[in-house]
């Protein structure tokens, strides 16, 4: 017979749909009945499993299938963000500041509209707030997306030292140069 195929325990389920909600390991594992003090290490665990990865996997498609939303969707919004400028909104003058139109505003730099308040001022007056989302909460979306911020680390070596930096090669072991000693 064949080797049956795994499936997800009642718990693991859980887990998954869980995580689904704020994609916190840690949290989802404790929601789902694992206990307080070792969720952590439990969500790392389960994170790994292919078949919980699998299901995560294919439960998310379903999500973005159904919203119709994809990569290229999101990161199109978070440039929206990105490119909005207030004078899109606003002009300045020496008589105050005044907003322009809005069938003035295209829906792109309408998209950068987080919110918009009317208020009546002490004299009776009219007067509006406008807040746009955060550019730099875009840009930094944008720019992890991009790979563009990559973490750095220096290091210094002080007198004369023999230091060699091996990097991740998928699990093979790199080649030990002929007068190297195995470090076994």
């Amino acid at each position: 017979m064949g080797a049956k195929k795994k499936g997800l325990t009642a718990k693991q389920k859980r887990f998954v749909l869980e995580y689904l909600l704020d994609m916190n390991g840690t949290a989802a594992a404790v929601r789902a009945g694992f206990s307080p003090r070792t969720a952590k290490e439990i969500a790392c665990q389960l994170l790994g499993k292919p078949h919980v990865q699998h299901e995560l996997s294919k439960r998310m498609t379903d999500v973005a299938q159904r919203l119709e939303m994809r990569i290229d969707d999101v990161v199109r919004e978070y440039c929206k963000i990105a490119r909005a400028n207030i004078t899109d909104f606003l002009s300045f003058g020496p008589d105050g500041v005044d907003l322009k139109p809005s069938s003035e505003r295209t829906p792109d730099e309408l998209a950068a509209i987080a919110e918009v308040r009317m208020f009546a001022t002490g004299d009776g007056k009219k007067s509006v707030a406008l807040k746009l989302h955060s550019k730099t909460d875009a840009l930094n979306a944008l720019g992890k997306h991009l790979g563009m911020f990559v973490e750095r680390h220096d290091v210094r070596v002080e007198g004369r030292a023999d230091v060699r930096f091996y990097l991740p090669d998928n699990g093979r072991r790199p080649e030990l140069e002929p007068d190297a000693k195995d470090p076994k």
